[in-house]
């Protein structure tokens, strides 16, 4: 059994979480004896539509180089809304193992704005997932939805959160700085960061000593602009650290700098579905999260015994649970205890366990 796992992104470097997560599954597949081969897929992001056809084409014959020349009953897991699928799987071998991970819903379910012409392709897209044999994602919310494209025979399996429980054990510092942080995106309203930022400043002349420090990409000109606009209307300039981008590997010791971690996603259709790859991170320093509850979180955590719950979309209560962590921080830090040692059922080794025995059924299926 060898396992090829097919991302694609942009030339901007793609999505880090999704191949954060990838990397870690193939390692820990890779640790039982099974060979994985991971193709990170670049698509142009250049206006001039012959130069994106051609990447496109590029990338076409690259999958079906490796899709003809694949030994008997090789698994393909194609990760992500994969462009052009429906062609691709005209190409599917009768002995070979096609599978999908998804774990976000549909572009069309959660983005506004999107050309009809592009919906109708979103959607061939999920038709052509009845051909494929099996399914990877987050949530159960997210398996019932991709399921009902599937056929009856394909089998699904839910890897909620994966995280190097070691690589945070070993990295991560003793004692934290008066520093609140958020690691994310920066762009639109994905994580909240407006209810954040808008919460942190309610509690400012409150707790003076504290900064708030924000990870993440700073390449987008039109995004940073909008971010120091908030910033500006909040008079937080002081009090902001903006990072830029970290190398992965730094993470545990950045984020275990901070005396607080939070995530103050809204509540939509993509929080609905999705499970922020971050939080298993965050509860791997041992400090106190602070976290919106929405989707499935309180399916494996539980507030104030793992970590804090806020109402989504909602600046005071955010405001209010963030003002408790830092004014009872002693007894916070027992409930970032708590979370550290959860969450250690979140660690690769534990959740490849799961997906190797989901893909030997298929495999011997």
């Amino acid at each position: 059994m060898r396992i090829n796992y097919f991302l694609v992104g942009d030339n901007r470097g793609g999505s880090t979480a999704a191949l954060n997560r990838v990397k870690l599954i193939c390692r820990g597949l890779e640790e039982h004896g099974i060979e994985c081969r991971i193709r990170f897929l670049c698509i142009s992001t250049s206006s001039i539509k012959y130069i994106r056809y051609a990447w496109i084409l590029k990338i076409l014959f690259e999958i079906l180089f490796f899709v003809s020349f694949a030994g008997k009953k090789d698994i393909f897991i194609f990760y992500g809304e994969f462009p052009f699928l429906p062609d691709l799987i005209k190409f599917k071998k009768k002995e070979a193992i096609w599978l999908v991970e998804r774990n976000e819903y549909s572009t069309y379910q959660i983005k506004e704005g999107i050309a009809q012409k592009q919906i109708q392709k979103l959607k061939a897209g999920e038709v052509s997932l009845y051909k494929m044999d099996g399914l990877i994602t987050c949530s159960s919310y997210l398996e019932n939805y991709y399921k009902q494209f599937m056929s009856a025979q394909a089998d699904s399996i839910v890897i909620p959160l994966i995280v190097d429980y070691a690589l945070f054990q070993n990295k991560r510092i003793g004692n934290p700085e008066k520093m609140i942080t958020y690691c994310g995106d920066f762009g639109g309203n994905k994580d909240g960061l407006p209810t954040l930022l808008e919460a942190f400043a309610s509690l400012k002349d409150k707790y003076p000593e504290f900064k708030l420090c924000l990870i993440g990409d700073t390449a987008d000109k039109k995004t940073i602009q909008a971010l120091n606009l908030q910033i500006e209307r909040l008079s937080l300039r002081e009090r902001i650290i903006l990072t830029g981008r970290i190398p992965h590997d730094d993470m545990p010791v950045w984020l275990s700098k901070a005396s607080v971690l939070v995530l103050a996603r809204p509540a939509n259709k993509q929080a609905e579905g999705g499970i922020p790859s971050k939080l298993a991170e965050y509860l791997s320093t041992g400090r106190p999260v602070l976290v919106t509850r929405v989707g499935e979180l309180d399916k494996y955590f539980v507030d104030e015994k793992d970590l804090f719950f806020a109402k989504p979309d909602s600046v005071t209560d955010f405001s209010i649970k963030l003002d408790y962590i830092l004014h009872n921080y002693e007894d916070s830090r027992i409930i970032g205890m708590n979370g550290y040692r959860r969450v250690e059922e979140f660690d690769y080794k534990v959740q490849v366990l799961k997906l190797k025995r989901y893909l030997q059924e298929i495999y011997n299926s």
